[in-house]
């Protein structure tokens, strides 16, 4: 083989290694790209949302009546609530919570807890994403977000049972609570909420009318769901 020819063959050699070398390349150039990954700190209106929550346990009231002393009454097994929250900061609500004992023979939803609350999620921003704009994609991370939190407020009861050697039972008084739970985004706007709720009256025996001030608490172990607005 003359020279010549074994140069061009060499050529030729290199331009086909060279070709297949890079066409993996261009086939990976050449594929649709996936959906751009956008993730936004919620704005504006994002910042609020809404909830509502159903758990177990009660409410319960200690007070004197009918010339009885200490006498208890509740409203369980179950508790019901609704809430309106803002965020703060990334980590940091505030918001607005009502609570009601329901006790269903017979049904009642006498005893309730009305205050606010604060939460702060100490592993992380809050899960608060919402739909961005039409034609573009949106990616939010499915984990859960622990959080620990205290409220205040007022908690009022005035529980009736017919047939009852004390026909009422009734207290009010302000009380303070702690909270812990975690938040789950289901999807953009939408997550779900189980929580742990403790709260007790709190009245000094100098502010009150009475000897003995009345006693109200609030446990409920509840599960719920949020949404942004």
């Amino acid at each position: 083989m003359k020279r010549s020819e074994w140069l061009k063959l060499k050529r030729i050699l290199i331009l086909l290694i060279a070709a297949c070398s890079l066409s993996p390349s261009l086939a990976r150039a050449q594929e649709p790209k996936a959906a751009t990954t956008i993730l936004e700190k919620p704005r504006g209106s994002s910042n609020y949302r809404f909830g509502f929550a159903v758990g177990f346990f009660g409410i319960g009231v200690t007070a004197d009546a009918s010339g009885f002393t200490q006498v208890p009454r509740s409203e369980g097994p179950l508790v019901a609530s609704v809430f309106v929250e803002m965020l703060l900061t990334d980590k940091i609500s505030l918001g607005f919570e009502h609570y009601r004992g329901v006790s269903l023979a017979p049904f009642s939803t006498a005893a309730s807890f009305t205050g606010l609350v604060s939460r702060y999620y100490f592993m992380g921003p809050a899960p608060s994403m919402v739909p961005l704009s039409d034609g573009q994609s949106s990616l939010f991370v499915k984990s859960w977000t622990p959080f620990a939190g205290i409220s205040a407020g007022y908690a009022q009861a005035t529980i009736s049972r017919d047939n009852d050697q004390v026909p009422t039972v009734s207290g009010s008084a302000g009380y303070v609570g702690v909270t812990g739970g975690a938040d789950y985004l289901l999807k953009p706007g939408v997550g779900i909420r189980p929580e742990v709720v403790i709260a007790s009256s709190q009245v000094p025996a100098a502010f009150s009318s009475v000897a003995q001030p009345p006693e109200l608490t609030l446990l409920s172990i509840q599960c719920g769901m949020f949404f942004n607005f």
